[in-house]
């Protein structure tokens, strides 16, 4: 081994790595990837900005979300579409073409130059990422600015920013939640402050919104899963029926939930993730793994909402 002088972009400090040559990367069809670099390390992950648009790309704390979860699909000729848990094969990280061609997102799925990745081993586990499109010249970095957490294509050189490390992701071990779609749950909170409450409907003519209530034998408090495909569901009522859904309402903050006409839309998808000990998360498909259904704590402890997801008891849910 001998030792290589790295150049941190627009730094003044040199980092030295000793060299090990990288193998050549050889993803799983049906494995995901955590994608790192060895200028942020492994508590920053690329993930998708959620934003509603959901096809931005950037650095976020690593977690346990669908967005960080990527999978490398061959192309033939030592390239790779990259594709995403959370948005699916349908969309892939491509380049804007805009003239300065150094943007990234998640494009629709297709025969573009610029969704073709091509992955160079470098040193210590840690790889190249260029396309079809710019070729080799220009590389998968990270911008610079202070923040640190956006990425571009920049010219290729020995950049911390440059060197990426893929990490497979192991499944959960955890069953599947496996809900009967022709029977009603009730949905209570790990948090002591909602004790001896479920999810219920508010009772105010207009019977939309949501609330915890102290739990009993109301039909508002009777809740039902309808599959969607892909491990989502529909959340409906056994007051409201099948003709209103949980679902976010697009305001521009997108956190507060209501019943709304049940209609094919991202933020009445539900996904319903197990964590142990009879507990379960709630995501949509439209904000992701990176807000969960939560309990406002106000003093009240009865409204819900969606918040950033998190270590937090009022984010866990017994579905009986």
């Amino acid at each position: 081994m001998r030792p290589i002088i790295v150049l941190v972009f627009c730094c003044l400090a040199i980092l030295t790595i000793q060299q090990t040559v990288s193998l050549n990367f050889a993803p799983k069809a049906d494995a995901y990837y955590r994608l790192t670099t060895l200028w942020q390390g492994t508590g920053k992950s690329l993930d998708v900005v959620v934003d509603g648009i959901n096809n931005k790309l950037q650095l976020y704390n690593t977690g346990a979300y669908s967005g960080q979860y990527w999978k490398f699909a061959s192309l033939g000729n030592g390239y790779y579409r990259i594709t995403n848990a959370w948005q699916g094969d349908g969309k892939s990280i491509d380049i804007i073409n805009d003239g300065i061609n150094n943007k990234l997102q998640l494009a629709n799925t297709g025969s573009f130059s610029g969704q073709y990745w091509k992955i160079t081993p470098l040193t210590d586990g840690y790889y190249r990422l260029t396309t079809n499109w710019l070729n080799e010249s220009k590389s998968l970095d990270v911008v610079n600015d202070g923040i640190n957490n956006k990425v571009q294509m920049a010219t290729s050189g020995v950049y911390s920013g440059q060197y990426w490390k893929f990490e497979e992701i192991i499944p959960s071990t955890l069953p599947k939640f496996l809900p009967d779609s022709n029977k009603f749950y009730r949905f209570t909170n790990m948090w002591s402050s909602t004790a001896g409450k479920s999810l219920d409907v508010v009772v105010d003519g207009v019977n939309e919104q949501l609330q915890l209530y102290n739990s009993g034998d109301y039909s508002g408090q009777y809740w039902k899963f309808i599959p969607l495909g892909n491990d989502y569901y529909r959340i409906t009522n056994a007051w409201r029926g099948d003709g209103k859904s949980i679902d976010v309402i697009n305001d521009g903050v997108n956190n507060k939930l209501k019943l709304a006409n049940t209609g094919a839309f991202t933020g009445q998808m539900w996904k319903v993730t197990n964590l142990g000990n009879g507990y379960f998360r709630f995501n949509t498909f439209w904000l992701g793994d990176e807000r969960s259904l939560d309990v406002i704590n106000d003093g009240v402890n009865n409204r819900v909402q969606l918040a950033v997801t998190g270590n937090y008891l009022g984010q866990n849910w017994k579905i009986d």
